[in-house]
């Protein structure tokens, strides 16, 4: 829908629904987005959207693995749904240069968390709604992303994010909220793309994040029984050491022949060997204070081929 040549809305309204154990869930999901032109070269454009998820997904970070745990919604766990709304500018500048500015707001509930960290190790199909607690989570943040080709073979951007995403639960942590596992408060990517001949195109990535929260001890004890336990004071406490990496990859542009279309992607992740901490195990010093020894899952490149064929 327009109102004359400065602005465009567009709108629209999704229903959807669960039936698993008895129980049914309905919701309708609106969503809208209005955009408004300045001038040829500058629009801004205000958004906001309502989701439902019914797949709930419960990640473990806390043991430095990528452990997830995926489960349907049910009568005891209800799906999750997020508020989102999302402040946009888009301005092309002289010399082939585009920037975006985005700004986002995102509210979600009944999300998950496993009350405490091992109870991995005694999910299963019969008993995993036990083992989880449903809560809130808020993420926001600022995303700035400029876009340059220099001539037909070489383009490429750089882009940043600086980003907040805490969440609380009734009994985890104390009912304070906490960041989320996949809390990262920076975020700059940088992307040079060689389009070599009308068969290959090559991309070098770099990325550097801040380091991913980390549940760790602050100290230890002996129970009753004598048995060394570790003694915690929250969630998510620390943040483990920030990481980057290198990726390159080799494109083979879609070609056609005998009635098929053929195109085959050739990518290698973390080329520099980068060390990136993705846990920390924990050893004492001298005097009986816990320290950090990082761990790390890929310290090397990861070969990857992918290939695509349409007939």
């Amino acid at each position: 829908m327009s109102f004359g040549k400065k602005i465009k809305l567009d709108y629209g309204l999704r229903f959807s629904s669960l039936f698993v154990d008895s129980s049914q869930y309905f919701y309708l999901e609106p969503r809208a987005s209005a955009r408004y032109y300045v001038n040829k070269k500058w629009s801004m454009k205000l958004s906001y959207a309502l989701v439902h998820q019914y797949i709930q997904r419960i990640l473990i970070s806390d043991l430095g693995l990528p452990l997830d745990y995926w489960a349907p919604s049910t009568k005891y766990i209800k799906p999750q749904a997020s508020h989102q709304v999302v402040l946009a500018s888009n301005h092309s500048l002289k010399h082939g240069i585009d920037i975006t500015v985005e700004a986002y707001y995102k509210y979600m509930k009944n999300i998950n968390a496993l009350k405490y960290a091992n109870d991995i190790f005694n999910i299963s199909l019969s008993n995993w709604e036990n083992n989880v607690e449903q809560g809130e989570a808020h993420s926001f943040g600022l995303e700035v992303l400029a876009m340059k080709k220099l001539d037909e073979r070489w383009s490429g951007w750089i882009g940043y994010t600086l980003s907040k995403s805490i969440q609380r639960f009734p009994t985890v942590n104390g009912h304070e909220y906490f960041p989320t596992d996949f809390d990262r408060r920076h975020d700059l990517t940088l992307v040079a793309i060689w389009k070599k001949s009308k068969k290959w195109t090559y991309s070098f990535t770099t990325i550097i994040t801040s380091g991913q929260p980390y549940t760790f001890p602050v100290g230890r004890y002996l129970d009753r029984n004598g048995v060394p336990r570790l003694e915690y004071a929250g969630r998510n406490n620390i943040r483990l050491p920030y990481t980057k990496r290198i990726d390159v990859a080799f494109s083979r542009n879609p070609v056609k022949k005998n009635g098929f279309t053929i195109s085959y992607d050739l990518s290698f992740y973390n080329v520099g060997f980068a060390k990136n901490p993705s846990g920390a195990s924990i050893t004492y010093r001298a005097n009986g204070t816990p320290s950090a020894v990082y761990t790390s899952i890929l310290p090397f490149i990861v070969p990857a081929l992918s290939i695509n064929l349409q007939f």
